[in-house]
């Protein structure tokens, strides 16, 4: 018996399923009860139906517990069915994390719906393959950790719920590319940070970020301006916004104050600026200028040999002593001849205290 596919969805059928059904094909891919009037708990036989990938039991009285043979972790062999438009396995027990060949199909372009589930850890990034997928969501399980950048790689995203988790940390810019969404809640998380800007340019239908842990002002702009389209309860750090919200003023500067601290930081940049540049610029010509002194007294002072003082001196006579002290005794004399170069020449008294 190779039966593939039995679908009895929308027939009006009563009754219990009976516990024969697990003796259908184990071949069997597909099997579709929903949209009937069944009731009563479901057969513990269904596990003998290894080979189903799709079960829709919605719609129906069933009772009782789902069969725990029929709980687990979402297959990783769900990665090769790469013709999946949408898929929905929400409000089960499913538990463990998301196995990233799911996130690796690139045939999902509706729906994934993982919610209400057990599932938990971090988002993997390889969240950001699906491009085109339209609607997301991964509200009430448990997921962990910083929603991952990666996640503005999903261009194609209408409809994103993350709500219901553990996600920590601030929203990621990166998802400043998902321009295109109309709803997005990310509410009932550990998130923090400002509110980004970047919402304000989203044509949202609906934002809620309520019983987070966002701080500072609430924009006014863009879905922020209706207060039926947003939401920011339990943020008690939030403030401003528009009065409907009911939030405390901000206690930030004005506009003028904020231009008034840029226009003192740029003066004391600019002033720092010109004072160090008069210092260096003092600094090298006092570096210069000691420079030339030294080489015009290298030029005023001439070097003679005391032969030459000797000689224009007459030998230091007293015809050429022209004064005297108690330290020392001036002559006069003439040096180079030819140039008739006149000079006085102080004769110290070293032997004379104080002469030094």
């Amino acid at each position: 018996m190779r039966l593939k596919r039995l679908a009895f969805d929308s027939c009006r059928f009563q009754g219990a399923l009976p516990r024969s059904i697990g003796n259908l094909s184990n071949q069997l891919q597909q099997l579709l009860f929903h949209n009937n009037q069944l009731h009563g708990n479901l057969p513990s036989s269904i596990r003998n139906l290894v080979g189903l990938n799709i079960l829709t039991l919605g719609r129906n009285q069933f009772t009782g517990n789902i069969p725990s043979t029929i709980e687990g972790v979402i297959p990783s062999t769900l990665g090769n069915c790469h013709h999946i438009l949408s898929l929905f396995l929400n409000d089960n027990k499913v538990n463990g994390k998301i196995p990233v060949q799911l996130l690796q199909l690139s045939s999902l372009s509706i729906v994934l719906d993982l919610s209400q589930n057990n599932l938990f850890g971090s988002l993997p990034i390889e969240v950001g393959n699906l491009n085109m997928l339209t609607t997301l969501k991964l509200s009430d399980d448990n997921f962990s950790g910083n929603i991952p950048s990666s996640l503005g790689g999903c261009s194609s995203l209408l409809r994103l719920s993350l709500k219901g988790n553990l996600f920590q940390d601030t929203i990621p810019l990166s998802l400043n590319s998902l321009k295109g969404l109309a709803v997005l809640d990310i509410s009932h998380n550990n998130l923090s940070g400002h509110i980004p800007r970047f919402f304000e340019q989203f044509k949202l239908k609906y934002l809620n970020l309520s019983y987070n842990d966002f701080e500072g002002e609430v924009p006014m702009v863009g879905v922020f301006v209706n207060e039926s389209a947003f939401s920011v309860l339990g943020n008690r750090r939030l403030c401003g916004g528009i009065i409907e919200l009911g939030l405390p003023k901000c206690k930030e500067t004005s506009k003028f104050t904020k231009k008034l601290h840029l226009y003192l930081i740029v003066t004391l940049i600019a002033s720092a600026l010109f004072t160090a540049t008069c210092l260096a610029y003092a600094w090298c010509k006092k570096k210069r200028k000691s420079h030339l002194s030294q080489s015009s007294t290298c030029e005023r002072h001439l070097k003679v040999s005391y032969s030459q003082l000797l000689k224009a001196t007459n030998g230091f006579s007293e015809s050429k002593l022209i004064g005297t002290g108690g330290y020392s005794s001036v002559y006069k004399g003439i040096l180079f001849e030819d140039k008739n170069t006149f000079v006085a020449i102080k004769v110290l008294h070293l032997q004379n205290r104080g002469a030094q």
